[in-house]
Formats: structure tokens, sequence, C-alpha cells
């Protein structure tokens, strides 16, 4: 070593009082030499420079391990690395160099078995998440509308009507819990059969249901109409 470290913090305070480029002169050393003096004394680490080749690997590489590893591998930030991407017209990263676990035919036979056995099942089964399954179902292989579970109808259409039947004398939910089936399920059975509107009931059962509720002022509203 030319100087010691003494001699490198003295010329630092030289240089800073008559002026780098006199000081590196005098003693015969570049500015760079300087500065990397400077900075290792105040405790600063020097500004990396990269070549064109070294931040296109390092693009590549993050494309395949991740930005937030990579720009800690190379000690810069995800602001330089996207800086870098717009400069250099890396605009769309390849995709990550990762093997399908599944083909689009095991991903298809898998679809069909979530309709058939439920999604959260067959999920566990195969070890992936329902956010998965979803991504498959809709981008994947544009299987958009999730086929009917297999299985005979529990009520034909007659039946279907009778139990909406009962359901407007009797009560939904009464109905409902009758013959094992949600409120949902009723609507539905209402929407598809064309049956959307119910009939109005007639003013003796408004009359009697008003009875029931409050026999007071039926009384009152009956004495009035007398």
């Amino acid at each position: 070593m030319r100087f010691t470290e003494e001699e490198k913090l003295t010329i630092i305070a030289e240089g800073e009082k008559n002026g780098v480029r006199a000081v590196c002169a005098r003693y015969g050393i570049s500015d760079q030499i300087y500065r990397i003096w400077r900075y290792n004394a105040q405790g600063i680490k020097p500004r990396k420079h990269f070549s064109l080749k070294k931040k296109m690997k390092i693009l590549e590489e993050v494309a395949r391990d991740g930005t937030a590893r990579t720009c800690a591998a190379y000690h810069i930030s995800p602001f330089t690395y996207y800086r870098w991407r717009h400069k250099l017209g890396f605009t769309k990263l390849p995709k990550r160099g990762r093997l399908e676990r599944f083909s689009d035919e095991e991903k298809l036979a898998i679809l069909k078995e979530a309709s058939q056995n439920g999604v959260s099942r067959v999920c566990a089964a195969y070890g992936i998440h329902p956010q998965t399954y979803y991504y498959w179902k809709l981008h994947k292989l544009g299987f958009t509308k999730q086929p009917r579970r297999g299985g005979p109808e529990r009520f034909s259409e007659e039946e279907k009507l009778v139990i909406l039947k009962e359901g407007y004398e009797n009560g939904i939910r009464r109905t409902c819990t009758v013959y094992g089936i949600s409120s949902q399920t009723y609507y539905s059975w209402k929407r598809s059969l064309g049956l959307c509107r119910s009939p109005r009931r007639s003013f003796r059962g408004r009359k009697n249901r008003d009875q029931r509720r409050d026999p007071q002022s039926a009384g009152r509203r009956a004495r009035s109409t007398e």
C-alpha cells in the first residue's frame, strides 16, 4: 500500500479544504480512488456499476427466482430493477421455468371430479389451492360453467308443482321442512316453472288472518262495516 489509513484520512480532509482535483493531482491518485477512500472512511458503500450483459442476466434471474430474492442477492433496490427493465425494453417477463404439475387432460379430470365430489375435497386430495382450481376453470381450459352434479332428480315436475302449491297454502318454511328442501330451492323451482308471482289471496283469507293477529281491530272493522 502506498498510503496508510492515517495518510488517507489526511488526504481526504485536505481534499475537502483545497479541492479534490488539486489534492489528487498532488498525490498522484485518481478521483475514483479518492471517492473510495472517502466512502470507506464514512461507511458509505460505493455505487455498483453493472454492464449491459450483467443487467440482462439479472433481469432473467428475476424472471426465474423472483424480484425480492434477486434484488437482495445483488444488493439493488426494486426501483433500480424496474428502471432497468423499462430502459432495456424488458416489458413482459418470460414465464418462470417451472414444470407443470398437471397436464391439460389431468386438469380437466380434476374439474369434472370436483363437480361431482366437491371443490374442497378434491383440492385437498390433489394438494392444490381452490384459487388454482378456479383459475383453471375460468382461464386455462375455458370451463366457465360447472357441470351439474350427477344423480337422479329427487322430485319430478308434477311433484314440484304440488310442493309449490302446498307452500302457498301451508307456508313456505313449513313445507320446505317437511320435504327436506331449502327455501332457495323452492324459489328456484318457482322461477324455473314460470310461477314467478303467486296468485293473490282472497279477501276472506286476509280477513281471517287479520282476525287471528288482532281480534280487537278485526271486531271494530266488522262493526264499522255493519
